[in-house]
């Protein structure tokens, strides 16, 4: 029963703040997304109130959210009875018969994770060895000091933010021992949402079938099966950019605000790879061309207490005999210290084989649409240039990285891993073209 009224209580902070900011949200897209957005705002609530000498306890945590909730649902009284009016659901027997078809696939791929999530413990090495124990450590002293007071200082267990650590811990104490179930919901979300903005931008036939193209992706269904911070960062990384660009194409606040909380989750959930910049970057260009700093400054007020505060809390709480060094003044030293062509070679080559690869005939078609889109339209496109930069991205920061670290390349597997959030990106681009349409009507 506890456990139920937990996720319920997360659930419904997520889906209220979807309420409140976007009202015309399609309902199952909001159902859909309000738990992973109400367990990421929920762990970086648990900890801050640990960093204040709140107890991480069940009554702590619980009260909190009845208390958030509350008061959520008070803010948006107005809006609940003309959303309840306007909720309209899509038949199934509306769907044509390969609409029919591919839905059951993807009902079927879902509940063969859901089952697979539910029977099976934590397995996966990194899970075993970092987020999981973390979460054992924390759940037994009830402080995010737990696990340093027990293991002392080690890069290892401070290279990634408590995100998924404190959201194993809610569910263990909710007094389910098994936090895989949460994966599913990810993914589902993940799902869900690449439907709905393709929906939007296409057919409804083109949003099932990319759907399912993205969930039977090896590295993305892989990821569904375990309990790595890979795909919650997938989902909140993807989501927050659909939003922030809705907003620059409609100037809609409440899409402003959710991409900004959505992208400053993913920094709560991996904060080692900035390719949030690339997000910052384009509204930065946004707001001059339009004139307007006050959405730059707003999404900046919301996203930076998410991405700052690990880094800030292992720079001057955590003690330790090893010296944290910028990872913004390592890359500018080496970028200033010349540039060394065989070592771009080596790490071009070096991403072709473990990531370009791993996109597999994905990338290739997304490759072969944006020459065909570039050829016929100038304007400048704000996805394409964003897919561009994290690219670029990419490259440099391997380039840089190989500087740092002298076996470098003996990790193919974490950066196909840590590149896979631009699965659903190419996904999306391709389902919205103009030569998807006009194949699949």
């Amino acid at each position: 029963m506890i456990f139920i009224l937990g996720i319920i209580l997360t659930s419904l902070l997520g889906g209220l703040l979807f309420l409140i900011l976007t009202p015309k949200m399609d309902f199952f897209e909001k159902l859909a997304l309000c738990f992973p957005f109400g367990l990421g705002i929920l762990t970086f609530l648990m900890f801050l109130g640990s960093l204040a000498g709140i107890g991480l306890n069940l009554g702590n945590i619980l009260l909190t959210l009845f208390c958030l909730v509350f008061v959520l649902m008070i803010v948006s009284k107005d809006k609940l009875k003309p959303f309840i009016k306007g909720l309209r659901i899509d038949s199934f027997r509306k769907f044509s018969l390969g609409e029919r078809i591919i839905f059951i696939l993807l009902v079927s791929l879902v509940l063969y994770v859901v089952i697979s999530n539910f029977y099976w413990p934590v397995t996966d090495w990194d899970a075993l060895t970092l987020y999981d124990f973390r979460a054992k450590l924390i759940a037994q002293t009830g402080s995010i000091s737990g696990f340093g007071e027990e293991i002392g200082f080690n890069r290892l267990y401070y290279a990634y933010p408590l995100m998924t650590s404190l959201a194993h811990v809610w569910v263990r104490l909710l007094g389910f021992l098994n936090p895989r179930f949460i994966y599913t919901l990810f993914y589902l979300g993940l799902l869900v949402g690449l439907y709905f903005s393709v929906k939007k931008a296409s057919t409804r036939l083109i949003g099932l079938l990319f759907t399912l193209i993205l969930g039977t992706n090896d590295m993305i269904f892989g990821h569904a099966l375990m309990t790595y911070t890979n795909l919650p960062f997938v989902f909140y990384f993807y989501i927050g950019t659909i939003f922030q660009l809705e907003f620059m194409e409609k100037g809609k606040i409440g899409y402003l605000v959710v991409g900004a909380l959505s992208l400053g989750l993913s920094a709560w959930t991996r904060g080692l790879e900035p390719f949030y910049l690339v997000n910052i970057f384009l509204l930065f260009l946004w707001t001059i061309k339009q004139r307007n700093f006050l959405p730059l400054i707003i999404f900046l007020v919301i996203f930076l207490p998410f991405q700052r505060v690990w880094p800030i809390y292992v720079n001057q709480v955590v003690e330790g005999p090893l010296p944290i060094k910028s990872p913004f003044t390592q890359s500018f030293q080496i970028l200033t210290s010349g540039i060394d062509f065989q070592r771009i070679l080596k790490v071009t080559r070096f991403i072709w084989e473990s990531v370009f690869v791993s996109w597999g005939p994905i990338f290739i078609i997304f490759c072969f649409i944006a020459l065909y889109n570039l050829s016929k339209n100038k304007k400048l496109d704000w996805f394409l240039l964003l897919i561009g930069l994290n690219i670029a991205l990419i490259i440099g920061g391997t380039y840089i990285f190989s500087f740092m670290f002298l076996k470098w390349e003996i990790i193919p597997g974490s950066v196909s891993r840590m590149a896979m959030f631009l699965i659903p990106f190419f996904l999306y681009y391709i389902a919205k073209s103009g030569l998807v349409k006009r194949v699949i009507k």
